[in-house]
């Protein structure tokens, strides 16, 4: 269910989207499963992009090529790459089997501008703001359980973390980070899976952008099924719901619940590939009446669509993923604001060689907005991932993503004028991981952030880098 929340980043609902379609991507049974190596596994959901201003003028479908073409020479040329954190909280250790493996690690972030705000002259204008910039210390400890119970697995990840912050000491927190994972099975033909994540952390600083510390507690519970009707033919039917609440006005006007179904059917050729169709109904809630500066603002809604997938196995190098189709938003107050059109999302997965992948994906999809300015943006965007295994202990990762955010721009309000407001974002990232023993990952990373926007104080340049430990006993 591609649905993302613009207001903050598109993260909480597009990690929505990943695990549906992680999940999905794993919907062909074993007979028309075919085996790839994990670099080839790297479809991600980037948010991204501007296009080159060259193509600034064209949809992304028309420019794909140039673009992907200057994102290379990005990838290869630019030192200024980066990735978002230095480590990944999955610990090093087996893959698969019956496992306890507690870990603990620590890393070290320098941000130059970690409230993401336009100037440093804004910057200063924050109560008890010096600086635009901080080192962010983590430590964090765990336990991994990854048990196979007959045909039933289930991985379960625990962790409490403490992040330091060397100058702004208010945003200092511990957070806490539960996810489950069950792949089932019951009888030869029916299998899918249960996901369930609940984190505790500090709210991303480009949706608060202020000195106040924000914690923000999420929660996703999906639940996936997939029946083998004959050897072509497949059902699938899936159920998720998303949440995300916040410890303080008045960041609470923005707690919100999401709840999607969907439903489809695939033809499932010999040759590992599918086509298939699906039907989605979503609803979206805004709690706490919405008072946005003590003004009442209702930006609920519900939304239907039905869109055609396509997984064409090209070659065992090539993947081509295609998910498309029509979707029709209705607002709870005032149909001005509904949306109709057509969202679409197309990714080619790539992996010339064992140790190189490639990714890129274009899209065209709408987004949530709370606001009383705009209820949706509609984003387009186009993103690069590469994961290259330079030897068995060293993976380089690289990504860069653009985003164009057009807001609809319809007031919640009677009788105001709404504020016009597009985003452009830019996202580059790299990634070095190091394993020197079965025991030990290390990982250093850097990043670049841009984000323009017609209302220039929601404008911002953040770049740094961090380094990190992990050790699994």
């Amino acid at each position: 269910m591609a649905v993302c929340l613009t207001a903050f980043e598109a993260k909480p609902i597009c990690v929505i989207f990943i695990l549906s379609r992680s999940a999905h991507s794993k919907g062909t049974f074993k007979r028309h499963r075919r085996k790839l190596h994990p670099a080839s596994q790297l479809c991600q959901t980037l948010r991204g992009l501007p296009t080159p201003r060259a193509n600034a003028t064209r949809g992304p479908l028309r420019c794909v090529a140039t673009t992907l073409a200057w994102l290379g020479a990005v990838l290869y040329l630019s030192p200024a790459l980066a990735a978002d954190a230095a480590l990944s909280p999955n610990p090093p250790g087996p893959a698969d089997g019956n496992s306890a493996t507690p870990y603990v690690g620590l890393s070290s972030r320098y941000d130059d501008n970690l409230l993401r705000l336009d100037s440093a002259a804004r910057a200063r204008l924050q109560p008890g703001a010096t600086s635009t910039s901080d080192n962010v210390q983590t430590v964090f400890a765990g336990v991994r359980f990854d048990q196979q119970f007959a045909r039933q697995r289930v991985l379960l990840d625990l962790n409490l973390n403490h992040q330091r912050f060397d100058h702004y000491r208010q945003f200092d927190h511990t957070g806490r980070l539960a996810k489950g994972e069950w792949n089932w099975h019951a009888l030869d033909d029916l299998e899918g899976t249960f996901i369930s994540r609940y984190t505790l952390g500090l709210a991303p600083f480009d949706a608060v952008r202020s000195t106040a510390r924000v914690l923000q507690q999420e929660h996703f519970n999906l639940l996936e099924a997939r029946y083998l009707a004959s050897p072509s033919w497949q059902l699938r039917g899936a159920a998720n719901r998303y949440s995300v609440a916040y410890d303080v006005a008045p960041q609470s006007a923005y707690d919100f619940a999401l709840d999607a179904v969907e439903a489809g059917v695939d033809y499932l050729p010999a040759t590992g590939s599918s086509i298939g169709l699906q039907a989605g109904h979503s609803r979206g809630k805004y709690g706490n009446g919405s008072l946005m500066g003590g003004v009442p603002v209702n930006n609920d809604y519900t939304q239907n669509e039905l869109k055609s997938r396509l997984l064409w196995a090209v070659s065992p190098q090539t993947r081509i993923q295609f998910l498309g189709g029509y979707v029709e938003r209705r607002q709870a107050v005032a149909s001005v604001r509904d949306y109709r059109g057509v969202n679409v999302r197309l990714s080619d997965t790539w992996s010339p060689t064992v140790k190189l992948g490639v990714t890129a994906s274009v899209y065209r999809e709408l987004g949530a907005a709370a606001d009383v300015n705009a209820n949706y943006s509609l984003n387009q965007g186009i993103g690069l991932a590469s994961a290259w295994d330079m030897t068995a202990v060293l993976r380089i990762e690289a990504t860069a993503a653009f985003e164009k955010r057009g807001f609809n721009d319809v007031s919640t309000l009677q009788n105001t004028v709404p504020q016009a407001r597009d985003d452009k974002l830019q996202r580059y990232g790299i990634t070095a991981t190091y394993r020197p023993t079965p025991h030990w990952k290390l990982s250093a990373s850097l990043f670049r952030h841009v984000t323009d926007s017609t209302i220039p104080t929601l404008a911002s340049r953040a770049q740094g880098g961090a380094l990190g430990a992990v050790y699994a006993f």
